[in-house]
């Protein structure tokens, strides 16, 4: 049994489960720990809490070094043992100032200090990523670009093939504006809904993908909001601009070549 310090989230949500209360000072409680040897269990007593730390997560436990190693390497062997302690930080800001890192670098037993933002530059200069990157990024809007050629083909095809329908309703009265309407609605019910099942499907198969990968802390889904609003922006933009065209050519036909009632 091992004496730790608790994160207050911590007390809350894992106390004693069969009273639902939070641990107290005093209390002895017990955490599992999965191993690649398998679960361990490890007794402890709480000391104290704290609100709150610089950690990874809000949930967390404070314990001495030695006596957690002594735990770990209860059932190691010289092949595979636990040496070296890594703790994750989160802080206010992408760098590490003077100050912390020398408050840091004074700790007795440190052994070495890895900023995550150092670590990302590094990666942006390396060839690979940058090349798979670049590759994906060029894909991705050369796509998009074959997308919009291929509704603009579809949208002049359907306005060549309906070019008498058109032609009626423009004699019946109907002007460029409720053509444009008439257009934008048929074309809605197309275009929404594809839009739509695509992101849905994206965020399905991001959510499926996140439990795979190894993120520390409480990192989960995040779902890019503005990327993805830049981007239906784009299709909006693209989408009325071809309407209007083709709204455009359908209201300079002439309505006489158009249903072959002879020479105007």
């Amino acid at each position: 049994m091992i004496p730790v310090i608790l994160s207050t989230a911590y007390a809350d949500m894992f106390g004693s489960r069969s009273q639902r209360n939070s641990y107290t000072i005093g209390e002895i409680g017990v955490v599992t720990f999965a191993l690649p040897e398998g679960n361990r269990d490890l007794r402890f007593r709480v000391m104290g809490f704290l609100p709150t730390y610089p950690a990874a997560g809000d949930r967390f436990l404070i314990a001495p070094s030695d006596d957690l190693l002594m735990f770990l390497n209860a059932t190691a062997s010289p092949e595979s043992y636990y040496t070296n302690n890594t703790a994750w930080l989160t802080l206010p800001d992408r760098q590490m100032d003077a100050t912390a890192r020398s408050q840091i670098e004074a700790l007795p037993g440190l052994i070495g200090i890895s900023e995550a933002w150092v670590v990302y530059n590094q990666l942006l200069r390396e060839p690979l990523p940058n090349a798979i990157i670049g590759v994906l990024f060029a894909g991705f809007w050369i796509s998009l670009l074959l997308g919009l050629l291929d509704f603009a083909f579809y949208l002049v095809m359907t306005a060549s093939r309906r070019a008498t329908t058109f032609a009626v309703l423009r004699a019946m009265g109907l002007n460029g504006a409720r053509l444009w309407g008439l257009l934008t609605a048929e074309q809605l019910t197309l275009i929404v809904p594809a839009i739509g099942v695509g992101v849905l499907l994206g965020a399905l198969l991001a959510a499926l993908l996140i439990p795979f990968l190894s993120l520390y802390g409480d990192e989960g889904l995040l779902i890019p909001v503005g990327q993805i609003g830049g981007l239906l922006l784009v299709f909006i933009v693209s989408f009325t601009a071809l309407l209007t065209g083709a709204t455009i050519a359908l209201t300079r036909s002439k309505i006489g070549q158009v249903l072959r009632l002879g020479d105007e």
